[in-house]
């Protein structure tokens, strides 16, 4: 219905057309100028190119575009018109606009690229101040990497309920087949966080068991009736707001971070924070926590037994001595 309604209301080559800016630097003849913009208008989902200015340094033209900015048709028509050979005697080429599809594509481009360097980040600092925290080589292997499996199965929900369309009825919304770039990217990192906080409920209360028992099963089970209703509470208080904000928003890209950050919270806190992570730590035992070793009864780290007994022989042979 919103398709064809836009094709009516509003066509490709109407008043109330969407234009692109194409700036063209340098010295350029009209007749180059010409040629330029035919090659343009020859490109699929391409309109018409007009010249609304131009002297001797610089061409201001646009090229009329037909719906959303970020239809994957519009980015690939701005990759198409940057591909062109420049008219001769142009020495730069620019397309842009505010509210076009090259700035939705320049923004995606820059998120991409930015993206794998701030989750490098979070994750090797994730893991130094586990380490600090729990003097454990795996534990904090493991943290991470089970917090991007967790974020990954949400932003598969997020992809088939958004892009796809699986949600569109529970939240009523306009399907337009893609997702935004920045709302996974704040999903990502903002979950990332909330999931990280879980995990050190857990595992801090596993650790403090397991140092003074030297225990790792007793450590598991006492950590988890610890701190389940804990992790509980918390999982549902975050759950209603953040599921507030996504049932109630207006704007497609709120929809998308409130309902995203309430699956990640609830995939954690419950499939992650009850299975995965306890059998994790149930299946590598004591090489959880190495090179940590647990306390014995007078507090002091556990030491070989050669070292143990070698003071009490010295103590004997001296009775014997002086006996």
């Amino acid at each position: 219905m919103v398709p064809r309604m836009m094709a009516e209301d509003f066509p490709q080559d109407g008043p109330g057309r969407t234009r692109m800016d194409i700036a063209i630097a340098g010295p350029v003849e009209r007749a180059a100028l010409d040629d330029y913009l035919r090659s343009i208008e020859g490109i699929q989902g391409a309109g018409t190119a007009d010249i609304h200015l131009a002297d001797a340094e610089l061409t201001w033209a646009t090229v009329a575009f037909h719906g959303e900015v970020d239809d994957a048709e519009n980015l690939k028509l701005v990759r198409d018109i940057r591909a062109l050979e420049p008219p001769a005697g142009a020495t730069e080429v620019l397309v842009g606009g505010p509210g076009t599809p090259a700035v939705s594509l320049d923004n995606s481009d820059a998120t991409m690229g930015a993206l794998p360097w701030a989750l490098t980040f979070i994750g090797l600092s994730t893991l130094v101040l586990l380490f600090l925290a729990f003097r454990s080589v795996l534990v904090p292997i493991k943290a991470v990497a089970v917090a991007f499996l967790s974020l990954a199965a949400s932003c598969g929900i997020i992809v088939w309920g958004f892009q796809e369309g699986g949600l569109a009825g529970l939240m009523d919304f306009y399907v337009v087949g893609t997702t935004d770039v920045w709302a996974l990217g704040l999903i990502i990192t903002i979950a990332f966080g909330l999931v990280t906080d879980y995990e050190m409920f857990l595992v801090s209360r596993v650790n403090e068991e397991y140092m003074a028992a030297g225990d790792n099963r007793r450590a598991i089970i006492v950590g988890m009736r610890s701190t389940g209703s804990l992790i509980t509470r918390a999982g549902l208080l975050m759950v209603i707001v953040l599921a507030t904000m996504g049932f109630t928003a207006t704007s497609l890209f709120l929809i998308t971070i409130g309902v995203g950050l309430t699956l990640s919270v609830v995939i954690d806190a419950t499939l992650v924070r009850s299975i995965v992570v306890p059998a994790t730590m149930q299946l590598l035992g004591r090489a959880n926590w190495w090179p940590s070793r647990p306390r014995s009864s007078s507090g002091q780290p556990d030491l070989p037994d050669a070292s143990r007994t070698a003071p009490r022989t010295d103590a004997t042979s001296a009775q014997t001595r002086h006996g």
